[in-house]
């Protein structure tokens, strides 16, 4: 039986993904489940190479899945990404270390072309990626806000960074330039 710790629902709406770890003979393994939303089935499960997967996104096309993999069961403790193609649900290249060790789940975000990923890392800050080249956006992000909780993507590629000091800010991540934190009501 699975444990599910993440889904996406692709752009189209007919694909429910749902990643998680099933026990195995050999402790854990990670997989995605690939559902057919108008029927209701399981229609496939795809074991992952990147760790045991805890987040999933689609980028706005459909074409790419972006899960973020951690620990694995050999004791390798980082942070890892990996791109899927939706049309064959295999990952394209190799899984993609972003950090080590590995901080938490739920922290990837793609941006709505697919072309950016961002992770905050375990030096509390936030780092971006060209997914094409695997290259980060400039230096690390260090914005106001305190230790980073949350990040989100705009559709214009503006990045979103979310506190526990109660702000968020909206950052260019290909300059660093950042707007004016805006204060959350009601603290967190």
């Amino acid at each position: 039986e699975d444990i599910v710790l993440d889904g996406a629902v692709s752009p189209d709406g007919r694909t429910l993904v749902a990643v998680g770890v099933a026990e195995s003979d050999d402790g854990f393994e990670s997989r995605l489940q690939i559902w057919d939303l108008s029927t209701h089935t399981l229609a496939r499960v795809v074991p992952s190479p990147a760790g045991l997967l805890t987040t999933a996104d689609f980028s706005d096309d459909g074409r790419q899945l972006v899960t973020q993999g951690g620990p694995r069961m050999d004791g390798t403790d980082r942070t890892d990404a990996l791109i899927w193609d939706t049309a064959s649900w295999t990952p394209v290249g190799d899984p993609w270390i972003l950090d080590q060790p590995y901080l938490t789940d739920g922290l990837l975000v793609v941006s709505p072309d697919g072309e950016r990923i961002a992770t905050i890392t375990v030096d509390e800050t936030v780092q971006a990626w060209t997914v094409d080249d695997r290259r980060p956006l400039g230096p690390p992000l260090r914005p106001d806000v305190g230790p980073p909780t949350a990040l989100a993507f705009a559709s214009d590629g503006t990045l979103a960074i979310a506190g526990d000091a109660s702000r968020v800010v909206l950052v260019n991540p290909d300059s660093g330039t950042e707007q004016p934190p805006m204060r959350l009501p009601d603290g967190r």
